[in-house]
């Protein structure tokens, strides 16, 4: 008889529990958003740098070579 009596309270609780598991999945899952974000944003920052390089290297290198023909 007492199991019937602590069913609707074992409920409540396990509803808390699951509540607080939820929001603690949705705070990770936002921090993990935020980390590909900034993940993705340093590729373009870097493909941007090694791009820029290149074509600098390449007038340099115009700039040094087109002269001596």
């Amino acid at each position: 008889m007492s199991n019937i009596i602590e069913f609707p309270t074992w409920i409540m609780e396990k509803e808390r529990e699951l509540k607080s598991l939820d929001a603690h999945l949705k705070l990770k899952e936002k921090r993990l958003e935020i980390a590909e974000k900034k993940i993705a944003d340093e590729r373009i920052v870097q493909r941007t740098r090694t791009l820029l390089a290149f074509c600098v290297g390449l007038l340099v290198m115009g700039i040094i070579v087109l002269p001596l023909l």
